[in-house]
């Protein structure tokens, strides 16, 4: 379709331009001077603001480094370390950190507690069927100085025999089971000579004897156990953990006891 400039001249058109548009908004100065730019066919100039060169005006311009940025960027650095951390803390309570090394026991003390488990286990005594683990307790705490445990543990083992040792230097009690050709050895220390912390537990084999220890109060229980050639059950970790399971049991009811006893 072809339009000529001539249609658009037409003054009905216009006039009906203008009552559409309404009045005119524009000064009568500027009309003016739009339509003697149309009348003309002159192209309108057209000016292009100058480019602000005020870095501050600059949309990506990097702000002013003062004081207070820095703080708050170094408080934002402490809040991502902090959330980091806890973060960390959270997965490694839910999955193993392969990379922490296992407790153990000081190479001292692990001697100390092999030669007098082989020791008493050489020895011939044998208790009789009766046992006063009371009297027991009561004489290795006094010698000992501490709360030394003394019980039955069951599963098949029989007591043999009870004394005060030295483990590294230091009193300890020492309380022996045997079933079946196997020896098991109790032993209780305070925890300050020990390298077993609160609440720590530890599970380890040197020269061929499971040892497993752990803390109750202020008194740490090690179990070491060994097996002869001949025996119907070899020794192994499962034994010294199952063992120390029941001493940290019976140490806890014979804690309650005396409070349960008060009420």
């Amino acid at each position: 379709m072809d339009f000529s400039h001539d249609e658009f001249d037409d003054p009905a058109l216009r006039s009906a331009i203008r009552r559409a548009a309404g009045k005119p908004s524009a000064p009568p100065r500027l009309r003016e001077n739009v339509a003697a730019l149309l009348a003309s066919g002159r192209d309108v100039p057209v000016t292009r603001a100058p480019r602000s060169t005020d870095p501050a005006r600059s949309r990506w311009s990097i702000p002013q480094i003062t004081p207070k940025l820095v703080a708050l960027a170094a408080c934002v650095l402490i809040a991502l370390g902090f959330a980091g951390y806890e973060l960390y803390d959270f997965l490694g309570d839910m999955y193993p950190r392969f990379s922490q090394s296992p407790l153990t026991l000081p190479t001292e003390m692990t001697s100390s507690m092999i030669a007098s488990h082989d020791a008493l286990a050489k020895e011939g005594h044998q208790a009789g069927s009766t046992v006063d683990f009371a009297s027991i307790r009561a004489k290795l705490t006094k010698e000992a100085g501490f709360a030394a445990f003394a019980g039955p543990i069951g599963d098949g083992w029989e007591f043999k025999d009870a004394r005060v040792t030295s483990i590294d230097g230091k009193n300890a009690a020492q309380v022996m089971f045997v079933r079946n050709g196997e020896a098991a050895s109790v032993f209780s220390m305070p925890v300050v000579v020990s390298a077993c912390g609160a609440g720590a537990h530890i599970c380890q084999t040197v020269d061929k004897h499971p040892l497993a220890a752990t803390t109750e109060g202020n008194v740490m229980y090690a179990v070491a156990v060994t097996s002869t050639p001949n025996a119907a059950h070899p020794a192994a970790s499962s034994d010294a953990e199952a063992i120390l399971a029941t001493v940290t049991q019976s140490v806890a009811s014979a804690t309650t006891a005396p409070a349960a006893a008060q009420h």
